[in-house]
């Protein structure tokens, strides 16, 4: 599973290259769209995020939970199956956004709706339905899934090694909240297996 913190410079060169091509094959009919006004809404700080996100989640039985899991018999054994693969291991907490995935973002980050709607004024094409939404994405969304991620960092207690993210889920169709346990430094050796063909 690909973090946006990973996934935003692969999107933005491939965003690029299209319309690039696009352009090529021929001039835009409509005039492009216009920029939001920035002083509708600027980027929040980490802890301004953190305290959104504290007002709008349960970050108590968040951290709960992670704290179970953690703690479960199994998880040394799935964070060595995981370390074994070269992968992280994630677990998904609970989905932050579904159907409604502009309203459901705006309210989860306190991003205003009337500056989500600045994005498509004058819209007019399905081509620039996608830049505006490719903007929208670049300049805003993924920026704060990423600051999400460091206000998770001041909100965390100590005991939670890990990170916090957000990502999509292709199973739920949902955008979920995941922890990341951090890989294992050293893998233990898996016993030997008793037994044998003998010579």
């Amino acid at each position: 599973m690909e973090t946006p913190r990973e996934m935003v410079p692969a999107f933005h060169e491939a965003a690029a290259v299209i319309l690039q091509e696009r352009q090529k094959a021929a001039p835009p009919i409509w005039l492009p769209v216009r920029p939001p006004m920035p002083s509708l809404w600027a980027l929040p700080s980490a802890q301004e995020i953190a305290s959104q996100l504290r007002s709008v989640l349960d970050v108590r039985r968040i951290f709960e939970t992670v704290a179970e899991t953690r703690g479960a018999p199994n998880f040394r054994d799935l964070l060595v199956i995981y370390a074994m693969r070269g992968q992280p291991l994630a677990v998904p907490i609970e989905p932050v956004a579904y159907r409604e995935l502009y309203s459901e973002f705006a309210q989860l980050f306190g991003i205003p709706w009337e500056f989500i709607q600045s994005f498509f004024e004058g819209v007019r094409t399905q081509e620039e339905s996608t830049q505006a939404e490719t903007r929208l994405w670049e300049t805003v969304f993924a920026p704060m899934i990423i600051l999400a991620e460091d206000a998770f960092r001041l909100l965390a207690p100590r005991e939670i090694p890990g990170y916090f993210t957000i990502a999509f889920d292709d199973s739920t169709g949902a955008w979920w909240l995941y922890y990341v346990e951090p890989l294992l430094e050293q893998i233990p050796q898996l016993p030997a297996p008793r037994g044998g063909i003998s010579a």
